[in-house]
């Protein structure tokens, strides 16, 4: 009897590995997961430098719309991170319910509890948006109340685990696209209370131009800086081959969005 025990674990544990991914499965998913981050970035840098009076589809070569995402990298790392090591759980509850029992992990003792638990962070997301006034701590809450949600939904539901990891793609999926828009109005929000990331100071012809307060640094591109005139609510472009003695300093930006 303890052999055929035996001989069962290992045949699951034997299933349990064959349902992690393989190097294979993981190249596989790499273009996609690429081109969706190229489409978030460039969401996400349209819809920031478009407020600024700036298609920028005119002002950039074909060759850096696959850059365009470096200046988020910390962002999407943290995604690619996440689905590193959240994914292991996933298996590991699967594989669990398969040889202790389906009540393992199951929250089925708890599942009135387990459905107001996910509401709370509806609600908290509401009460957030209706209560609070300051934008970047409105959006800066929501999404982490929003990744809660997500993770306390593949924790609680029961299912096959292909249809938990495609869930969880979903959701990674839907959390990249809502971020990257996000973090352009984030941006857009810091300019606007003079709260640049870089600070740049440049000759340009026969004028010196240096950031400060009301004109303020928005982004480059290989051939353009653009600064934004806030007492004239107008951009201003200068071509990088005429510049001369471009010196970029990084900003020490105040947490506290006063």
């Amino acid at each position: 009897m303890n052999l055929y025990k035996n001989f069962v674990f290992k045949q699951d544990s034997n299933n349990f590995m064959n349902q992690l991914p393989t190097v294979d499965k993981i190249l596989k998913t790499i273009p996609l997961i690429t081109l969706l981050i190229l489409i978030c970035s460039l969401v996400k840098n349209y819809i920031y430098y478009e407020y600024f009076g700036i298609n920028i589809n005119e002002f950039i070569s074909l060759s850096e719309f696959s850059l365009l995402f470096i200046s988020e990298i910390k962002l999407y790392l943290i995604f690619i991170i996440s689905l590193i090591i959240f994914l292991p759980f996933i298996f590991l509850k699967n594989f669990a319910q398969k040889n202790f029992g389906e009540k393992i992990f199951s929250f089925s003792l708890t599942k009135s509890f387990s459905i107001i638990f996910i509401l709370v962070f509806p609600l908290r997301i509401l009460r957030t948006i209706f209560t609070e006034n300051d934008l970047l701590i409105i959006i800066e809450k929501c999404q982490q109340d929003l990744i809660f949600l997500f993770v306390t939904i593949l924790l609680v539901i029961n299912n096959d685990i292909k249809v938990i990891r495609k869930l969880y793609l979903f959701f990674c999926t839907i959390s990249l696209i809502i971020f990257s828009i996000t973090k352009a109005y984030v941006d857009i929000e810091k300019i606007k209370r003079n709260l640049p990331n870089y600070e740049v100071e440049f000759n340009y012809e026969n004028y010196h131009v240096k950031t400060e307060k009301d004109y303020i640094y928005v982004g480059k591109t290989h051939e353009y800086i653009f600064i934004f005139n806030n007492s004239k609510k107008q951009t201003e472009i200068y071509k990088t081959g005429e510049i001369k003695n471009l010196k970029i300093k990084k900003t020490e930006v105040n947490r506290g969005y006063k």
